[in-house]
């Protein structure tokens, strides 16, 4: 999944190990898991090279999307591109993929 963490945010999930955020919308913070039971117990935090962005690497006690799946990415964009409206949409989004994730998932936690 992916969120917004502001400073305390990000010093709450190191001080409870538990991945907090914090939400624009609502003007305040929340913890994964505080509704729906499934946590995020956070084990290591890292900070990109440009020091403009984090990522909680963490073991969930459930399902990490709202929808009930596993993650938050499941819908493959080839499908996605089949709609002519949709494709419209995203040629104006910049994607890019980190090799970060590539490492990130060799790692042995």
């Amino acid at each position: 999944m992916q969120g917004f963490a502001n400073r305390e945010a990000l010093s709450t999930t190191i001080s409870s190990r538990k991945a907090t955020f914090y939400s624009r919308s609502r003007s305040s913070l929340w913890t994964k898991g505080e509704t729906s039971n499934n946590f995020i117990n956070v084990f290591d935090v890292f900070l990109d090279c440009d020091r403009d962005s984090i990522i909680y690497l963490g073991k969930p006690d459930g399902p990490t999307c709202h929808t009930g799946s596993e993650t938050c990415y499941y819908t493959p964009v080839d499908e996605l591109l089949k709609n002519p409206e949709v494709s419209r949409i995203l040629s104006g989004v910049l994607i890019f993929f980190s090799s970060s994730l590539y490492y990130l998932s060799k790692r042995s936690f």
